[in-house]
């Protein structure tokens, strides 16, 4: 009677498992408390982002004033000071490959350009972007059903001693010939969720978002970036565009990024735009 019983009782666990269906999906990457993501200063590579051909790019629509960027979260690259193989933020790291990548989605708010003259006809365009209503950025695991791994918010503050809304980009322009004549730079800062699992990352509550490479641009009737600006320049507003990048994900640090109180901030941003605007007059 004990071995039919033992009989029953492996059998009736093994329908359980069958009926149970196939294994829950786990996060790729979970990180351990003392974990921590690289900052843009360390030589590593920290988190590397990247649109693709398809739904995945960046796009800015005029009418509604929002950027969105859609792209993929290819490799989490970080360092744990209680992992003896990569203890520093300098020198080594414990890399994990996504497969698939997480999906990341950004938005922000134009918040208008400046125009600081460097010689001749030869200017500096940086483009401002602030935070939107509601949640700015979200990046989910596509392995684990979507499940959401990091949120936050575009963040205002101080970058290299400047103010800035916390999305920038920015190029040299020939105003006179209607060429750039640098490759488009950016960063962004982000307050982060800390009811996230990747927050306990970034230390700080802080990250940045580095655009290592802007390209394709497309203003939906063939011009390219110099036909952008141009058509930009004119209006004296962002016109709709859209375009390929790929960048960096990093820890900051109160080196590279000081959150400032919103009021100050905006002051200062609403001054700059004015001697924007009154350069542009001139």
């Amino acid at each position: 009677m004990l071995l039919l019983g033992s009989r029953f009782t492996i059998a009736a666990a093994v329908g359980a498992l069958l009926w149970a269906g196939p294994a829950a999906a786990v996060p790729q990457f979970t990180p351990s408390l003392t974990a921590l993501l690289h900052t843009q200063s360390s030589g590593q590579p920290g988190s590397d982002w990247d649109t693709a051909t398809g739904t995945e790019e960046i796009e800015y629509d005029s009418g509604t004033g929002q950027l969105t960027i859609t792209a993929g979260l290819d490799n989490e690259n970080w360092f744990d000071p209680a992992n003896g193989a990569c203890p520093t933020d300098v020198g080594s790291n414990c890399a994990s490959a996504y497969d698939p990548n997480l999906d990341i989605v950004l938005k922000a708010d134009f918040a208008g350009f400046t125009i600081t003259p460097i010689a001749g006809t030869i200017v500096n365009l940086q483009f401002n972007f602030a935070t939107t209503a509601g949640v700015d950025l979200t990046i989910t695991d596509p392995d684990d059903g979507g499940s959401t791994q990091l949120e936050g918010n575009v963040q205002a503050g101080l970058f290299g001693g400047l103010p800035t809304t916390g999305l920038s980009a920015s190029v040299v322009y020939d105003t006179g010939s209607g060429t750039a004549l640098s490759a488009v730079n950016g960063n962004a800062f982000l307050s982060v969720d800390a009811g996230t699992p990747h927050a306990t990352l970034f230390g700080t509550d802080f990250l940045g978002l580095a655009f290592g490479s802007l390209s394709g641009f497309d203003d939906g009737g063939g011009g390219g970036l110099n036909a952008i600006i141009a058509a930009s320049l004119l209006a004296g507003d962002l016109v709709s565009f859209t375009a390929e990048g790929e960048g960096q994900v990093f820890r900051t640090t109160s080196a590279d990024f000081v959150p400032e109180p919103a009021t100050w901030l905006l002051l200062a941003t609403g001054l700059v735009g004015l001697m924007g605007m009154g350069r542009r007059q001139s």
